[in-house]
Order: structure tokens, then C-alpha cells, then sequence
């Protein structure tokens, strides 16, 4: 998409610019984008893409903190919404990745699914 950056990157950093990026330069592929992840958004620099797109929900829901100027994240839950939630959820988060995958098939709308997930480890020395 003709990006650079001036200097080095995480993965996760370079993933969620990418996916910000992806509303300006190819809005029709950016339509098409589900993500989803287990109770990890913000972690996994989801936070552009999240602001922008929404997060689904069966049904508008009021959010309780649109007053607040202070907060990072917009959790903006829409119909709409292309972020899909899990919290603390793994197993259904592969099965949702697996069910998106099919909307082909099954409605001929081809979505693209993208999971994102973070592992912690620790360890005594």
C-alpha cells in the first residue's frame, strides 16, 4: 500500500497501522475485514481500527462513556460494528474465525477474517 515508516516496528504495531490504513487506501477490501479477539483489543493495537470501524452487536447499546475525553478507545457498538469481542473466550474465538470463513458459501459475501491473540508468559529465574 505504499506505506514506510521511519523506524522499526512490532508486528502488532505495523498489523494495526495497516489495518487503520486499510479504510483510506482500500475501502471496498476494508469492508470486507472482520476482526475478532479474545478480550485483547487494545493490547494487540486494535484501537484505530476498533475507533473507526465499531464493534458488532445485535442491537445499538448505549455506551455510558461518550462523555468521557479521557478514555483511549471508542467501544462504539453497532450493528454494524467490524470488530467482534469475545472476552476471555479462546475456543470461541477459533470456531468464530472457522464461521466467518464460510459466509461464501453460505450468503455469497466474502469476508476476510483476522484473529489477533497475545500469550503472556512469565517465568522464574
Amino acid at each position: 500500500m505504499g506505506r514506510t515508516y521511519r523506524k522499526p516496528l512490532s508486528t502488532q504495531a505495523a498489523l494495526g497501522r495497516l489495518l487503520t490504513a486499510l479504510n483510506h487506501d482500500t475501502p471496498r477490501s476494508a469492508a470486507r475485514v472482520v476482526t475478532c479477539s479474545p478480550d485483547i483489543s487494545s493490547t494487540t493495537n486494535l484501537g484505530g481500527w476498533i475507533d473507526k470501524n465499531g464493534v458488532w452487536s445485535a442491537a445499538e447499546r448505549q455506551d455510558w462513556f461518550a462523555d468521557d475525553t479521557q478514555r483511549l478507545l471508542k467501544w462504539t457498538e453497532t450493528y454494524t460494528g467490524q470488530h467482534i469481542e469475545l472476552g476471555i473466550a479462546e475456543i470461541n474465538f477459533v470456531g468464530l474465525l472457522g464461521e466467518i470463513r464460510t459466509t461464501w458459501s453460505r450468503w455469497r459475501q466474502r469476508l476476510i477474517p483476522s484473529g489477533f491473540y497475545t500469550t503472556l508468559f512469565s517465568a522464574e529465574l
